[in-house]
């Protein structure tokens, strides 16, 4: 239920006296010149989706995280105009001082996907406090005026490496009668875009979510969770167009909006979850942000790909700029009952840049410690498995444009060896696809992809059909040009023993 765990809510402030939420506020705050008391409806929503208790309905509107306590602080004047600083480090700090380590970000600058101040400061904050899982999100600029969404629409901060930047997909709550993306915004929705259904596909990205690449060509949005026609507390003072809940009893408490802002929240209480098991579950009382984002990467589930016109998808592969690694299920990571199997683990390495583990490029004794350039781990596929594997590599990357400290991660088993993300082509070098024809001769029949993806600081592999046996991951220091580096390595699926380090 997320109990235990410190959720911060940059927003328009809160309802304090809404019945989900009246227990759930651990601090009220506000920077200058904003308000406290949401008279907007944005915050209290948002929070209703994190930690609401489900009070007003008997517990059948419940948020995701229910057990987790708010740090709330209003960055929106009365009027509705967000006070978006220049400098994130300094009011996400406030998140620091209160004892938060998740903090989510409904808000942001219309920005091109441009990797301006607001995101290098976040990065920055990041980077300065590593246990702070920033979740933001993306945007809502998606529009397909040419029946397809376009591209380079995220906004800041949500361009940041360091953030888990979140898009939004279609729920699976069917509107009656349904309701098309053309008829939300005729003038932007257009084509086949334009028919798809606005909620009741949640197979499907959302239209108006933004959509990456970077500027420096990183995939954004890391990930998707539903964000149309959801569900939550309605704050009591809201001047906010709302969609009313189809029933009566509590037509004054709850109400639905949609977009990038609700989808961030999803991620946010489900990240409560996520950092409760890891304390209590795993015995890990203090896990890197790093450590969060890949495991959350890890339980995202793959949607369909959108078709593109000129074979503009093949040149993109997986992940895209649509969905990222897919849509959020941590029904996929973490162990539980069926349908998951009762062999699934989840184990994983954290290691921060302080840490005798962290890597470096040119392997040198640094401030006293002799470092690697890289790490090999070993660990075991069961006898017969019936799920997949799972293996992600992030770290907190030093603050600036494109991607400076450069790591690879390398995973060699029975008939596999692959590099990080090797089905992502974007802007892969000619030469990387007559190496990708390259049969590892460790591994009869194994296709090994080479080392290429240079612009992300979060890779992942899925080996879809396992093979039971032994399995060698390496995390390599490329190029790090600000040593040393950290990073979070997971793997997910039915594996015997631990994750072993071998050298």
């Amino acid at each position: 239920t997320g109990e235990g765990e410190k959720v911060a809510v940059f927003d328009s402030g809160i309802d304090k006296d809404h019945p989900d939420l009246a227990d759930r506020i651990e601090v009220l705050d506000k920077v200058e010149g904003a308000t406290e008391t949401d008279t907007i409806g944005h915050g209290t929503h948002v929070a209703g989706i994190i930690a609401g208790t489900g009070a007003a309905s008997g517990e059948k509107i419940r948020g995701m995280a229910p057990g987790a306590k708010l740090v709330v602080v209003g960055v929106v004047q009365e009027d509705g105009v967000v006070l978006t600083p220049a400098d994130w480090s300094t009011l996400l700090q406030k998140a620091v001082d209160n004892g938060a380590k998740i903090v989510t970000l409904s808000t942001g600058r219309g920005a091109h996907s441009e990797y301006d101040f607001g995101s290098q400061s976040i990065d920055q904050f990041v980077y300065d406090h590593p246990e702070v899982l920033v979740v933001v999100a993306a945007g809502n600029d998606g529009a397909a005026p040419e029946g397809y969404p376009g591209f380079k629409t995220v906004f800041s901060p949500a361009s940041a490496k360091n953030v888990l930047t979140v898009g939004a997909s279609c729920s699976d709550r069917k509107i009656d009668p349904p309701m098309r993306w053309r008829e939300y915004n005729p003038q932007i929705f257009t084509g086949e875009c334009g028919e798809e259904l606005l909620s009741g596909g949640p197979e499907t990205p959302a239209a108006l979510s933004s959509r990456g690449p970077t500027e420096f060509d990183s995939v954004k949005p890391d990930l998707v969770a539903p964000g149309t026609q959801i569900l939550a507390a309605k704050a009591s003072a809201a001047k906010l167009r709302w969609w009313k809940p189809p029933w009566d009893e509590h037509p004054d408490k709850y109400a639905y909006l949609g977009g990038t802002s609700m989808a961030t929240p999803v991620v946010a209480g489900a990240a409560a979850v996520l950092r409760q098991y890891l304390r209590v579950a795993c015995g890990n009382p203090n896990p890197s942000a790093a450590l969060m984002k890949a495991i959350l990467v890890a339980g995202a589930r793959k949607l369909p790909p959108r078709p593109l016109p000129e074979k503009i998808d093949e040149e993109i592969g997986f992940p895209d700029f649509d969905q990222g690694f897919g849509r959020l299920d941590l029904a996929n990571v973490l162990p539980g009952p069926p349908p998951a199997s009762p062999r699934r683990k989840l184990l994983f390495a954290d290691w921060s840049k302080d840490s005798d583990e962290a890597l470096i490029a040119r392997p040198q004794d640094l401030a006293g410690r002799q470092l690697k350039k890289s790490r090999t781990y070993t660990f075991t596929v069961a006898g017969d498995p019936t799920e997949p594997l799972q293996i992600v590599l992030t770290w907190t990357d030093w603050p600036s444009a494109h991607v400076q400290n450069n790591l690879h991660l390398e995973v060699i088993g029975p008939e596999v060896a692959m590099s990080g993300n090797p089905f992502h082509v974007y802007r892969r070098q000619k030469i990387d696809s007559v190496l990708a024809a390259y049969v590892d001769p460790r591994r009869k029949g194994a296709q090994r992809f080479p080392v290429v993806d240079k612009n992300n600081n979060v890779e992942k592999i899925t080996v879809d059909d396992p093979k039971a046996g032994e399995y060698t991951v390496k995390v390599l220091a490329e190029n790090t040009p600000f040593p040393p580096q950290g990073y979070a390595l997971c793997v997910v699926g039915e594996v015997e023993g631990e994750l072993k380090a071998v050298g």
